[in-house]
């Protein structure tokens, strides 16, 4: 296992001079923000989660031209900090974006989602930069956009990952007392794909993938469970009635950000094949029928995986966005030119269905990320942005 000296070195010193990206800050706060050039440092020293790389090539090269067509109380808004003099969030116009998004959900759902034009989703642009005018100290990464610096702590950290990979791996070969969080794991398996460091990534989630594909997590959905490896669901003992059983509805979601991860950093290390296996395996956990993609010895074929009730694993609201955000990273990966266009067919239906039986109940995240698919729509799928 390398030393904490060891990841020290490693470690790109550009780093240190990368302030966290809030993505307008008010000048009177005395704050810093990452600016285009950084962002751009940080893309080049290793990777983001999509929706955070989208969020900020959005904000970084089309924020001020679609400021003008913004609604103006949005712009403006208020009221003010006392302390700071910068403006707060208003959860009113807030809910108002939600709300005009869904309200064309409710219209676009009626076309060929095939043959909409770059002016019947234009609105949504719109709305994504109010939503960020809105969110004036929403950080474009959700792990915190600078993971690491070059420094002791920032090394130690990293070195978790291989640690906490080797307890798993102890775990899956013996059953023992061992508890991790799961959110720390993530965390610092988002931190070391940012920083560069892919292989750390594969150390802890390899064996944790292994974990929620092993024979006996395959029929622990649809039932309150009791298991020694993960136990940090939120008030799981309040859903349970008993400590130590885990909401088994949370299980799917739990692997949907683990493989988002793992594919990332398998894309870096040059495995590409591994990573559409994931892509496939993931989107498969919402289709309720089998799909084809391709034809002859290429053509792949995704299968439904189905939780409680015969339902899809991944059937809520934000889940769903996240497998198109998937399908979409899917399409720009692949190279087979029928894989292609059967991918783009399935995007599409994603698309529609998810304006037909979603709903967008919340507006922060909820409401950013749809938006944030319109673009990648536009930009990858359609092809109407450059």
């Amino acid at each position: 296992m390398a030393s904490a000296e060891e990841i020290l070195e490693k470690l790109d010193g550009r780093l240190n001079s990368i302030p966290s990206c809030i993505l307008r800050v008010d000048p009177t706060s005395g704050q810093r923000s990452c600016d285009a050039n950084g962002f751009q440092t940080l893309g080049e020293i290793g990777e983001f989660w999509n929706f955070d790389k989208r969020n900020g090539e959005w904000f970084f090269n089309y924020f001020e031209e679609y400021t003008e067509k913004c609604d103006r109380e949005i712009v403006e808004y208020g009221p003010k900090s006392r302390a700071t003099g910068a403006p707060l969030v208003s959860e009113k116009l807030q809910e108002d974006v939600r709300a005009k998004m869904m309200k064309l959900d409710k219209e676009i759902k009626h076309h060929d989602i095939s043959k909409l034009t770059f002016d019947d989703l234009e609105p949504y642009l719109i709305w994504l930069t109010e939503h960020q005018h809105l969110r004036w100290n929403h950080m474009i990464n959700r792990w915190g956009l600078v993971p690491a610096t070059k420094d002791l702590k920032s090394a130690n950290k990293l070195i978790l990952c291989e640690k906490i990979g080797k307890e798993i791996e102890r775990f899956l070969e013996k059953p023992y007392a061992y508890e991790i969080n799961f959110h720390t794991v993530m965390s610092g398996a988002w931190d070391a794909v940012q920083a560069g460091f892919p292989d750390l990534t594969l150390k802890v989630l390899e064996p944790l993938y292994r974990f929620y594909t092993s024979g006996d997590m395959k029929i622990m959905e649809g039932a309150y469970i009791e298991h020694p490896l993960i136990n940090v669901l939120r008030n799981s003992k309040d859903r349970a009635g008993g400590a130590g059983l885990i909401d088994p509805g949370y299980w799917a979601r739990y692997k949907m950000s683990t493989t988002i991860c793992l594919a990332k950093a398998y894309k870096m290390v040059g495995k590409i094949e591994k990573v559409k296996d994931l892509y496939s395996e993931l989107i498969g956990a919402h289709l309720r029928q089998e799909v084809t993609l391709g034809e002859g010895n290429e053509k792949r074929v995704l299968s439904p995986f189905f939780g409680d009730r015969d339902k899809p694993r991944i059937n809520y609201w934000v889940g769903k966005n996240r497998i198109l955000e998937t399908a979409i990273e899917f399409y720009n990966l692949e190279t087979n030119t029928k894989i292609k266009n059967d991918l783009k067919d399935l995007i599409f239906m994603l698309f529609k269905e998810n304006r037909t039986t979603g709903r967008c109940n919340e507006s922060t995240d909820s409401t950013r990320e749809p938006l944030l698919v319109v673009y990648m729509l536009l930009k990858h799928v359609y092809g109407y942005l450059k």
